[in-house]
C-alpha cells in the first residue's frame, strides 16, 4: 500500500496538467462567448454616436428631430455641425439581458445649460413689446401695463438660434454620462432615436430651455431694462405720452418736448440693487438714473422771476408771455439740467415660464425726473 500511493499522487498530478488545458481553453470560450455577445450592442450604440461624431448630416438630422430629416435644409444642417463640433464620447459599460442592452456611456459636448441661457435671454429681447405701445386706458397720464418677461419655452430647440449663438460665441465643454439602449432584432443590434437619445445627444437642450428659473430675476430685469437705453425718441415720446407734455401752448412746444426726451435719454442708467425672492415673487430695489427736474424747475422759475422783473413782461400781449416763459423752460433745460438717482422697487413674477415684471409703479415717474413731487414743490 505505502509503494502505491507515489504512483497515485502521480497520476492525480497527470491528470491535472491534462486537464488544466481543457478548462483553460473552456473558460476563455465562455469569456470571448461573453465578451462578443457584449460586443454586438456595443457595436450597435458606437455606429449611431460615430455619426454624431464624425457628423453624417442625414442621420444627425434623423436623431434629433425625431424622424424629421434635415437633408433638406442646409441651414439647419449647418446648425448641427455647429452643434456637434465637439462632441465625443466614451463607453463605460454594457448589460445585456435578453434583446436589450443598457451601454453607458459618458458623452462630452459644448456646455448647452449656458447656451439655453443666451438663446432664452435672445428670446426674451425679441418678445419685449415696443415701450409706449401698450398702456392701460385710465387716467390722462397713463401707466404702462405690466410687460411679460418672456414668451413660453419653445417645444424643440430652435436651430436658426442655436446656429446665431453659437456664430456669437464660443462655449466651454462639459462631460455627463447616461444610458443608451440597443435592442436585437432578427440577430442584428440597432439602437433606437427615441427622446431618451436625444436627450443625451442633446445636452438636455430642450429640459434647461423649458425651465421657468433658467434666467435669474435679476437676468430678466436686467433685459427688460435695458432696452431703454436703445429707445429711439419716437419710443420714448410714446412712451411717456410727451404731446406739449409741459403744456406751454408756444411754438416751440415740440422743441421742448425734443430737449427733455433727449436728457432723458442721455441721462438714463440703471442699478440693480437687492432683490428678495419668496417663491415665485420677487421685489427688486433698482435706482434708476434720469433728469433732475427739481433742478430744472427751479431755474426756470428764477428765470421766470428775472423775466417778470423787466419791462418787456409789463407791455407783453399774453402770446409775447407765453413765448417768453417757454423761452425761459427752454433755456433752464439746455444750461441747467443735470442727472439725479431715483430709487425704485419692481416686483417680478414667475408664471412657470419664466420671471416677469409685473409691476413698476413708479418707475415712469423716475424716468421723468420725479416731475410730480417737482411740480408740486414748484
Amino acid at each position: 500500500m505505502s509503494r502505491a500511493y507515489p504512483f497515485a499522487r502521480l497520476s492525480v498530478r497527470k491528470l491535472a496538467w491534462i486537464l488544466l488545458p481543457v478548462l483553460l481553453l473552456a473558460a476563455s470560450a465562455a469569456v470571448f462567448f461573453s465578451v462578443r455577445q457584449h460586443r454586438a450592442p456595443v457595436r450597435a450604440v458606437r455606429r449611431t454616436l460615430d455619426q454624431i461624431r464624425h457628423f453624417d448630416p442625414e442621420a444627425a438630422g434623423a436623431l434629433i428631430s425625431a424622424g424629421d430629416s434635415m437633408r433638406t435644409d442646409p441651414e439647419q444642417a449647418e446648425a448641427l455641425q455647429k452643434f456637434f463640433e465637439h462632441f465625443d464620447y466614451k463607453i463605460l459599460s454594457c448589460r445585456k439581458q435578453g434583446k436589450t442592452a443598457e451601454i453607458k456611456v459618458r458623452f462630452k459636448n459644448i456646455d448647452t445649460r449656458a447656451l439655453a441661457s443666451d438663446m432664452r435671454s435672445e428670446m426674451l429681447r425679441e418678445s419685449l413689446p415696443v415701450p409706449g405701445t401698450d398702456t392701460s386706458a385710465a387716467g390722462d397720464r397713463k401707466e404702462p401695463a405690466p410687460v411679460s418677461g418672456g414668451r413660453p419655452a419653445m417645444a424643440a430647440p430652435d436651430l436658426s438660434l442655436v446656429k446665431e449663438m453659437l456664430s456669437r460665441k464660443e462655449y466651454g465643454l462639459v462631460s455627463y454620462e447616461g444610458s443608451v439602449f440597443a435592442v436585437e432584432t432578427d440577430r442584428h443590434w440597432s439602437v433606437s432615436p427615441d427622446s431618451s437619445l436625444r436627450r443625451l445627444l442633446t445636452g438636455f437642450l430642450k429640459e434647461y430651455l423649458q425651465d421657468p428659473y433658467l434666467l435669474s430675476a435679476e437676468e430678466v430685469l436686467a433685459i427688460w431694462l435695458d432696452q431703454f437705453s436703445s429707445m429711439t425718441s419716437e419710443q420714448w415720446a410714446a412712451y411717456l405720452d410727451t404731446d406739449d407734455f409741459f403744456s406751454t401752448y408756444s411754438a416751440s412746444s415740440d422743441e421742448i418736448d425734443r430737449l427733455y426726451l433727449g436728457l432723458i435719454s442721455e441721462f438714463y442708467h440703471y442699478e440693480i440693487g437687492q432683490i428678495d425672492e419668496s417663491g415665485s415673487e420677487a421685489d427688486a430695489q433698482v435706482t434708476v438714473t434720469s433728469i433732475d427736474m427739481a433742478a430744472v424747475l427751479e431755474a426756470f422759475r428764477k428765470r421766470l422771476i428775472e423775466y417778470a422783473g423787466t419791462v418787456e413782461s409789463l407791455t407783453d400781449d399774453s402770446a409775447a408771455m407765453t413765448e417768453a416763459a417757454a423761452s425761459c423752460l427752454t433755456e433752464a433745460l439746455r444750461k441747467d439740467a443735470r442727472s439725479a438717482d431715483y430709487p425704485v422697487t419692481i416686483h417680478l413674477s414667475n408664471d412657470g415660464s419664466c420671471w416677469q415684471v409685473t409691476d413698476i409703479s413708479g418707475f415712469t415717474d423716475a424716468l421723468m425726473g420725479n416731475i410730480s413731487k417737482a411740480s408740486d414743490a414748484f
